[in-house]
C-alpha cells in the first residue's frame, strides 16, 4: 500500500475526512450512499485512488464509453 493511501485510510478510520458539497450533491442525485464508498477506502483493499466525486454518468451527456462528454 502506498504511503498516500495508508494516510487516507488512517484519516478515514479516525473520521478525519470531509466530503465536498459537490460530492454530496452528486451522490444524492444518483441515489448513491457514502458509507460503502468510505468503507472501501478505509479497508485499503482498492488500488491507490482518491475519491474526488461520485456519480452515475448520464448517457445523454456522455459518449458510449463514458470517457468524454457529448458536444452540446
Amino acid at each position: 500500500m502506498s504511503e498516500t493511501l495508508e494516510l487516507v485510510c488512517q484519516l478515514v478510520e479516525r473520521d478525519k475526512f470531509r466530503v465536498s458539497v459537490h460530492a454530496v450533491q452528486e451522490l444524492v442525485d444518483d441515489g448513491l450512499l457514502i458509507e460503502p464508498i468510505i468503507r472501501a477506502v478505509a479497508t485499503g483493499k482498492q488500488e491507490p485512488a482518491v475519491l474526488v466525486t461520485a456519480y452515475r454518468p448520464d448517457p445523454q451527456r456522455w459518449d458510449a464509453s463514458f470517457t468524454r462528454r457529448r458536444q452540446r
